[in-house]
This record gives structure tokens, C-alpha cells and sequence, in this order.
């Protein structure tokens, strides 16, 4: 059964309708969420403005950190809230409880109001078991769900996967819009075809290589995934964040159309001031890879210049430090200029762009890390599988 979409349901003037938006944004030391950290934030009001030209009252739904069940007055979701209304330019309230009296009690109260933010779905643990009976009250107030969460839509929670069992259930704007440039990078995609895979996170990304070695030209490794592909190639990658002594791991990363870098920047952390350039067989035992190589970083930019797809997901090094973070900038840089389809996600990566000040020049930001992984591997979201019943 396919997926049905905001755009073409036929939204009535006065409905209720429960928004499950992924706000899962970093609060900083002032308590407020930082500009440069609201792209998630951002992603989301087109349709929210959509939903309020149809005169729809719109409940917004969304997590905010782990606290495990229980509320936690570190991830209560004013500061979120704050940040919406600045954006909007409009009022919205607070509900509190998650109870079908709760929820109906403010609605019946303020009558006019046309948006309500549920307090952080992770306060309760029947979220994340994905039940039934808490995504009935979720959904007891409204007349129809609407998931624009692409980013927690791999996980099987009841604001996610049960409640489309609740509730009419269709995809948002910016849910259709992550689908559309995905299933386009995957299936329709022009060649040359290029493919960047780094990030600190190792899990899951040999398949991904694996799969992306078929799909793509070049696939091109930094972060983790990089210093893996070496030490399975038997070359000593010092304290570096690695899987290689994981045999399926190494039995995965050996294909053709794999880039691994040919130097590395190294230091005696992550955070060293001192970094030194190396060839890769040069690393020594108590040193950090942090980044990959100038002469790596030339390898890519032909292959940048000449590709028309650009696909990428996870920085090149640590890019939290200035010293491991110049191989990410200049590839960067080169996408943004370059006249290729580029696609670039991850939570590491949006603020990388943002960062270095491209973002906007890539032809598609995804607000998913985790859930860009899987589907690009190929897996069944149960989220994205939850809309088609």
C-alpha cells in the first residue's frame, strides 16, 4: 500500500492534528537553543504554515534527549518552544500531561489557539516500548496523524509506529521531501556518482560501503569507517577510533571503487593543538588519526569536479577541532561549488555545513543521521513502513 502524503489529503478547516516532528536539538549553557543549531527546528515549518493556512489546530509531538522514561527537568521542552514561537511569530502552549483529559481540557479551554506542544514524549517509557494504549492518547484528541520526523522514523516508538494504528496517518512535507531526494540517490541518480562516508559512528557503515560500491563510481572514506578499512589492511592505526579487529568488518570493505585515504593527520588525542601529516604506514601506537590528508583531499576534488552525484554522510575527521577539521572544509567548499546533485545528512555533518557556511548551497540537507544510514542501506523503516498499512 503506498504511503499517503500531506499535500493531497484533504485537511478540514477546524481539524485537530497530531504533528510528530523530530526537535531532538542541542540546548546550550544559556538554556536556549542556539541558532545555529535549529536546522531541525527550521526543516519543519513549512508544514506546520501549511497546516495553519487549512485552519487545522495542530498538536506538536516530539522527544528531546534520554531521560529514560521519567521526567527530567534537563529535557522539558521550553527552550524548544521558545525557539518555535520566535521562528513562527506565534503563541503556543504547553500541555503537560499525555492523557486523552489532559489534552482535551486545554483544547476545550483555549478554543482559538491553534498550536499546543505535548511535553517530551520520552517522559514516559511506553514511548519507546512502542504501546498502544499511550499512542491512544496520543492521538484521542485528533483527526489525523501526520509524521514528519524522518530522523526517529527508524525507531519502532508509539508517536512513530503505533499511533498510525490510532489515527488516519500521512507523511509531511518535509517527511515526502527526505523520501523523494533519498529514493533519487538510491535508484535515479546520474553517473558519475560519488559517495563520502565518515563520522565517528562505525555500526552498520560497512554495509553501507558494501551496498554504495555497487550503487556509486567512487566511494570515498574518512572518520572511523577509514581508520577501519586501514587497520584491515594491516596498517597500524595507533589509539584511533576503529573496528578492525572485527573480521566482518574487514570481510566487508574489500571492494573496488573504495578511496581510502593515502595520508592522515595525526596527533596524541582529538583535541591536540600539535598535529603532525603522515603517510598512512607511519602512525605510531600512541598517536590519534583526526582527519584525513591533504593528498588524500586531492584525490577527491577531481572526482568532485567531475561527478554529478554527490552523496555524503558523516565528516572526514573531527571536525570539532580546528586542527582535524580542514579536509572536511575544503571537500566541502568543493561540493558547494560544484555543479553536481549533491545530498549530504547526519547530525555531525548539518553542523559541519552550517559551520563552514554552505549548507544552503547543497541541493539536500537530511535531518537524519541513524535513519538516513538504514534507509540508504536498504532496511524497512518502521516508521516509513507504519504509513503504508
Amino acid at each position: 500500500m503506498p504511503i499517503r502524503f500531506l499535500r493531497r489529503y484533504p485537511v478540514k478547516a477546524g481539524s485537530t492534528v497530531l504533528l510528530r516532528v523530530d526537535w531532538n536539538v542541542p540546548i546550550g549553557s544559556s538554556g536556549r537553543v542556539d541558532r545555529t543549531e535549529d536546522f531541525k527546528i527550521r526543516k519543519t515549518l513549512s508544514t506546520i504554515e501549511w497546516l495553519l493556512k487549512k485552519k487545522a489546530r495542530v498538536l506538536l509531538a516530539t522527544h528531546l534527549g534520554r531521560p529514560e522514561g521519567k521526567p527530567d527537568p534537563r529535557f522539558v521542552l521550553h527552550p524548544v518552544r521558545a525557539r518555535v514561537e520566535q521562528l513562527l511569530k506565534k503563541r503556543i502552549l504547553t500541555i503537560a500531561n499525555i492523557t486523552k483529559k489532559d489534552i482535551g481540557d486545554v483544547l476545550l479551554q483555549y478554543p482559538k489557539q491553534q498550536l499546543f506542544l505535548l511535553q517530551n514524549l520520552r517522559f514516559w517509557k511506553e514511548e519507546e516500548s512502542n504501546d498502544r494504549g499511550f499512542a491512544k492518547a496520543l492521538g484521542s484528541c485528533a483527526d489525523l496523524y501526520v509524521n514528519d520526523a524522518f530522523a526517529v522514523s527508524h525507531r519502532a516508538h508509539a508517536s512513530v509506529a503505533a499511533i498510525t494504528r490510532v489515527l488516519p496517518s500521512v507523511a509531511g512535507l518535509l517527511l515526502e521531501d527526505e523520501l523523494k531526494n533519498l529514493d533519487f540517490a538510491v535508484k535515479k541518480a546520474k553517473h558519475p556518482y560519488l559517495f563520502l562516508l565518515g563520522g565517528a559512528k562505525i555500526e552498520g557503515k560497512a554495509e553501507l560501503v558494501k551496498r554504495f560500491c555497487a550503487i556509486a563510481d567512487t566511494v570515498g572514506v574518512g572518520g572511523g569507517i577509514a581508520n577501519t578499512t586501514l587497520g584491515c589492511q594491516g596498517f597500524d592505526v595507533g589509539k584511533s577510533l576503529s573496528e578492525h579487529s572485527n573480521k566482518h568488518y574487514c570481510a566487508t570493505l574489500k571492494h573496488n571503487g573504495l578511496v581510502i585515504p593515502q595520508d592522515v593527520v595525526v596527533g596524541s588525542d582529538l583535541h591536540a593543538k600539535e598535529t603532525m601529516t603522515i603517510a598512512i604506514d607511519h602512525v605510531r601506537p600512541n598517536e590519534v588519526i583526526g582527519d584525513i590528508g591533504p593528498k588524500s583531499v586531492g584525490m577527491l576534488l577531481p572526482l568532485i569536479q567531475k561527478a554529478k552525484t554527490v552523496v555524503w554522510n558523516g565528516p572526514l575527521g573531527f571536525t570539532e577541532n580546528p586542527a582535524f577539521a580542514k579536509a572536511s572544509k575544503k571537500v566541502a567548499q568543493a561540493i558547494a561549488k560544484s555543479s553536481a546533485y549533491s545530498l549530504a545528512g547526519g547530525g555531525e555533518t548539518v553542523s559541519m555545513l552550517i559551520k563552514f557556511g554552505v549548507a544552503e548551497k547543497f541541493s539536500f540537507v537530511s535531518t537524519g543521521g541513524g535513519a538516513m544510514i538504514e534507509y540508504l542501506e536498504g532496511r524497512k523503516l518502521p516508521g516509513i513502513e507504519a504509513l503504508k498499512k
